[in-house]
């Protein structure tokens, strides 16, 4: 079943979640029952969140709680999101620190500061990116505008 075949009617969103032990609920006032879950790749229930002044909600957390906060979208999403989030499979959002499967990965997640758009990759997996870039329209623009990526991009496609 396609991603964005999943069902989502009774929740405000579908995501993975997150492997590691999370041990921040307090701090963040989230329902410790809640599976924390990763922002990287998500489907919304725009129609359930659009039911909740969901932007002035997210504002005041932000305001509230700017000191606990460490993975901006993640937590705020968490907080608002908790409890009415569809788990899915790894395989719809595989983050690039984590063990890679071609295979059985659908979606790879470039998470982190280093993008293999903006900085050359020492982990093999960049030329995933690369390969998806060079069949839209704007691979030109992009590799035009970063000379090493120009020069990985050539290699790729000998």
């Amino acid at each position: 079943m396609p991603l964005w075949e999943i069902n989502i009617d009774n929740y405000m969103a579908a995501a993975r979640q997150v492997p590691e032990v999370f041990d921040r609920y307090e701090s963040l006032e989230i329902t410790a029952s809640h599976p924390y879950f990763y922002a990287g790749v998500m489907l919304w229930n725009l129609e359930k969140i659009r039911q909740m002044p969901f932007t002035d909600k997210a504002i005041a957390y932000l305001n509230r709680k700017n000191k606990e906060i460490l993975w901006w979208d993640m937590d705020v999403l968490n907080y608002m999101m908790q409890d009415k989030v569809k788990l899915f499979d790894a395989h719809w959002h595989k983050v690039i620190f984590e063990p890679f499967d071609k295979k059985q990965t659908t979606i790879l997640h470039y998470a982190g500061n280093v993008k293999p758009w903006n900085y050359a990759q020492n982990n093999n997996l960049d030329k995933y990116y690369f390969k998806y870039l060079a069949s839209t329209p704007w691979w030109y623009k992009i590799i035009n505008n970063r000379s090493y990526l120009s020069v990985y991009f050539n290699s790729l496609i000998k």
